[in-house]
């Protein structure tokens, strides 16, 4: 009797401690799945807190990219209003003999054979097609001047800065100044970099641009874009028409056609 006694007392014991050990062992696999639901949430929350360091990264490379436009502006605004010699265009005006009113013959302006600009500032201007000819009196260029040439010459360029001077004209080396359609390929591949501009495909008149980015934009660079890819595509032979679109589901976002101007789609 005593000792079906001691044993039925053993065996309450190791029931006893199984069970707590199942305890245990239960209350261990729900901390660590408690655990491993906050480290989802942590996680979690990381992926959004890193996707928006990547949107304020394209939004600040887009206000960036504005913002280089505009000081362009100014710079170029200020060196006209500022540091810019006197215009180099001699016009012709009427003059009075006596009291007869002499009225000089008209000039034809010289065909432009290509547009060019300078590839930085303060390139020196001669008069002539070498540095044996001098410098000219008004000075040298600056980088978001316009060239527009008339001849070309042992490596040198001839231009005037807008098409209506008759009398003035400059020198300058062909290698120091870059092409138009040069010059905005070269923007364009920047802009690609950069991750501005997504593609560009000349053949169908299209370029594709992040949307997060398009949305970010101000309507009057939105419209400002489309020109100048009309322009570019002008000057590639096509026709001037554009299709901009969502590089994401091709949606389109903006177009432009002779026709119908410039269409902002969203």
């Amino acid at each position: 009797m005593k000792s079906f006694m001691g044993l039925l007392v053993m065996m309450v014991i190791v029931s006893g401690a199984y069970g707590q050990d199942e305890k245990k062992a239960t209350t261990r696999a729900e901390r660590i799945r408690a655990e491993l639901t906050k480290l989802r949430d942590e996680i979690t929350e990381l992926k959004n807190e890193l996707l928006t360091v990547k949107e304020l990264i394209e939004k600040l490379r887009a206000e960036n990219l504005d913002l280089k436009q505009k000081l362009l502006i100014e710079r170029v605004s200020e060196n006209k209003m500022t540091t810019k010699p006197p215009p180099r265009t001699v016009e012709a005006s009427e003059s009075k003999v006596s009291g007869v009113t002499l009225i000089p013959p008209k000039i034809n302006p010289l065909k432009i054979i290509e547009i060019r600009y300078p590839l930085k500032d303060k390139i020196e201007t001669y008069t002539g097609p070498g540095t044996e000819y001098g410098l000219d009196e008004t000075g040298p260029t600056y980088e978001a001047e316009t060239l527009h040439v008339v001849e070309e010459k042992n490596g040198w360029v001839r231009f005037r800065v807008t098409t209506a001077d008759f009398g003035w004209h400059g020198w300058v080396p062909k290698n120091q100044t870059i092409g138009q359609l040069e010059k905005i390929e070269t923007e364009i591949a920047q802009r690609i970099s950069k991750g501005v501009i997504h593609s560009v495909n000349v053949d169908l008149n299209e370029v594709r641009i992040p949307p997060e980015v398009w949305a970010m934009w101000s309507i009057e660079s939105k419209q400002g874009l489309v020109t100048y890819f009309s322009n570019y595509f002008d000057a590639k032979g096509s026709t001037g028409r554009v299709t901009v679109l969502s590089n994401r589901n091709d949606k389109k976002l903006a177009t432009y056609s002779v026709w119908t101007g410039v269409k902002i789609l969203e």
